[in-house]
């Protein structure tokens, strides 16, 4: 069984570096824009929540 996964997981690690260039298509479209929108709402809540005064947050209805 173990020596059954290894062999897909081999068999797709070859695969994927034959199509290399679609693996790197993929991460560009589906993994770097999932990590750059929520390094940007991290970013965005704590700095909001960190030096903006009391009544932008108010006036804006932030956090």
């Amino acid at each position: 069984m173990v020596r059954l996964i290894y062999f897909m997981f081999n068999g797709f690690i070859k695969s994927l570096k034959v199509e290399t260039k679609l693996f790197v298509n993929l991460i560009d479209v589906l993994i770097v824009p999932i990590i750059y929108y929520i390094s940007e709402e991290l970013i965005i809540k704590n700095s909001i929540s960190i030096k903006t005064p009391h009544f932008i947050r108010d006036e804006y209805k932030i956090n």
